[in-house]
């Protein structure tokens, strides 16, 4: 599985407006709706990265992908085996890409965590283990061993076991739990719909699936259903342009 983080710090430029070239006219009246620029980048951005990657892995046909979306809404690309999620938000794209099986990832910007909301979207046991980080200095760990409480460099992965001040702790817990939540959602294609404190990704048989870290001021949360190696990379803005405008 290939996870692709893109951190974006300026505004909607020129530059951006002629990518709008290379999405389809539907996706460009979508993104054209977003009022902030930030947002209109954010979105725009996480298209070209799903075009870029599936432009440099699979043979399209002039005119770029097709996408489609499935009853639920979640895109693909028919006849092609890759599978894709992406995810944005204040200052960052994240996209991940998988031949083995759906995809599913999330990115929050890491702020001040809305605590408030796990009484009606967390589980008894995700707001179990968000007291158990105060109380009993608990993190939780990623498929690969490590806890997602410190930076990771570009390819890197986060060192387990770091020593965090326990509010910060908490909310980057909180953060972990909702973006390994709306991962798992994403894979299986639901969205934020019916009762989502039914999803419980604390539980045993799916918490050894994800793997989560902390890049920048940003959670990530990807879902890995074949537990297949998971390659984390950073690119910059300069290297989308290039791929599409020379």
């Amino acid at each position: 599985m290939d996870v692709i983080y893109l951190p974006i710090s300026e505004n909607f430029t020129a530059e951006d407006q002629a990518l709008m070239s290379f999405v389809s006219r539907r996706r460009a009246e979508s993104i054209g709706r977003f009022h902030r620029g930030s947002d209109r980048k954010t979105s725009l951005y996480a298209t070209l990265l799903v075009i870029m990657y599936l432009q440099s892995h699979c043979d399209i046909p002039a005119g770029g992908p097709r996408f489609e979306r499935t009853p639920d809404g979640k895109p693909y690309v028919p006849g092609l085996p890759i599978r894709f999620s992406c995810s944005h938000t204040d200052g960052a794209v994240l996209t991940a890409f998988s031949e083995l099986d759906e995809a599913g990832c999330d990115v929050e910007l890491i702020a001040d965590p809305p605590y408030q909301i796990s009484s009606i979207a967390f589980s008894q046991n995700e707001r179990d283990a968000l007291d158990r980080c105060i109380s009993a200095g608990e993190c939780l760990t990623s498929a690969d061993g490590t806890a997602p409480d410190e930076d990771l460099p570009a390819g890197g992965c986060a060192a387990p076991g770091i020593s965090i001040d326990p509010e910060e702790r908490r909310a980057l817990t909180f953060y972990t739990i909702w973006t390994r939540k709306e991962a798992y959602l994403k894979y299986l294609g639901t969205g934020l719909s019916g009762d989502i404190t039914k999803i419980d990704v604390c539980d045993p048989a799916i918490s050894g699936r994800f793997i989560s870290k902390r890049i920048g001021s940003h959670m990530c949360s990807v879902f890995n259903s074949t537990c297949e190696p998971v390659d984390f990379t950073t690119i910059d803005i300069p290297a989308v342009r290039r791929f599409f405008l020379g």
